[in-house]
């Protein structure tokens, strides 16, 4: 078998959830005897030569749209279906029309290599109900995922599995400590108010312990300098950290917290519950799938509710939940990749019930 992965063109930074998810679950198929090419999704495909397609991320349509046109190669989603709404406020309408928005500023300031017209002529929503429609298989990162997306479209698709992220314990049992970090708080992701560093910032100032912010300001830089602003002297910002050093932070660290709006996953806290630390999560999006059990629970509107989780957490010795062993258990790419290859060959046998 040999499968096109196809990924959203700005993921070229290397950031990103979606980027690791991708990369690992290609890596792990690979072992299991699976042609894996990869591409950006501005990038030319020879079609013929693959027997599917495996595109990433349901609210870029457009990026797929380009390429479903051009070919009956069938094709699966990894939906990654991302709904965040501050305070839980916003309609979907509103959210829908901010995805369109953004696609014509990308395509306005030339950061969209390529222009989807039919996006453009169909709309944000119409165009996921067809991508989602033509799919052989929508693959989405949790159950809670799934019932989100089928919600979104309105009606049961044929066929869907989920396929938990996972981690690549590999990398975190060959990691050494680092002593720098020990007994650190820790926070890790892309500077966004959809990860809600700057209450982490205000509950972690106040509280006091030694702490550390790891991620990239790109995204956002006047929020990254908010954070900066609001963050007492025992916190400090690292940028550029490589996935191998953050297994040795993680090592360390006493408690990781990710105080999202929303999160599909919280691939951090997953690989931070694998390497022993206590981690703060919240319920938003689809953390409560994952870490129900093995996470302090917050409020992620409440400065207070944050301080409070990340104090119950610090209080507790490392791993007091028993994290790495739910983690191994159940979320490694090695079993992602086992089920993403039995969706693989659902999808080619084009089964039409779920």
């Amino acid at each position: 078998m040999k499968v096109a992965f196809v990924i959203r063109s700005s993921a070229r930074n290397g950031v990103g959830g979606d980027f690791v998810q991708y990369e690992e679950t290609a890596r792990e198929l690979k072992l299991l005897g699976v042609e894996v090419d990869t591409y950006f999704a501005d990038e030319v495909i020879d079609y013929p030569q693959y027997s599917l397609l495996h595109f990433f991320n349901l609210i870029r349509p457009a990026d797929i749209l380009r390429h479903i046109d051009r070919t009956e190669t069938p094709y699966v989603v990894s939906t990654i279906f991302v709904e965040y709404r501050m305070k839980q406020r916003s309609s979907r309408l509103i959210l829908d029309s901010m995805e369109y928005i953004k696609y014509l500023a990308r395509v306005l300031l030339r950061h969209e290599p390529r222009i989807s017209w039919r996006y453009l002529f169909m709309g944000h929503r119409r165009s996921i109900a067809e991508v989602a429609g033509r799919a052989r298989v929508l693959l989405p990162n949790s159950d809670s995922e799934g019932r989100r997306v089928r919600e979104y479209l309105g009606s049961a698709h044929p066929l869907m599995r989920t396929v938990p992220n996972g981690v690549n314990t590999d990398r975190f049992d060959r990691a050494q400590d680092n002593p720098k970090f020990e007994g650190t708080v820790v926070c890790v992701g892309l500077f966004e108010p959809r990860k809600n560093q700057l209450k982490v910032v205000q509950a972690l100032t106040e509280l006091g312990y030694p702490s550390c912010f790891v991620g990239s300001p790109a995204r956002d830089p006047h929020y990254y300098q908010q954070c900066r602003e609001a963050a007492g002297s025992n916190i400090q910002f690292l940028q550029q950290v490589s996935r191998d050093d953050l297994a040795s932070i993680f090592r360390s660290a006493r408690v990781h917290v990710l105080a999202s709006y929303f999160e599909t996953t919280g691939l951090v806290s997953l690989e931070a519950a694998y390497a022993g630390c206590n981690i703060v999560t919240t319920e938003r999006g689809d953390q409560h799938d994952y870490f129900e059990g093995i996470s302090f629970v917050c409020d992620p509107d409440s400065a207070d509710s944050i301080k409070a989780a990340i104090r119950a957490a610090y209080e507790q010795p490392r791993g007091a939940l028993n994290g790495k062993d739910v983690v191994a258990e159940r979320y490694t790419w090695k079993r992602a990749a086992e089920v993403t290859l039995l969706s693989y060959k659902k999808a080619l046998e084009n089964e039409t019930t779920a």
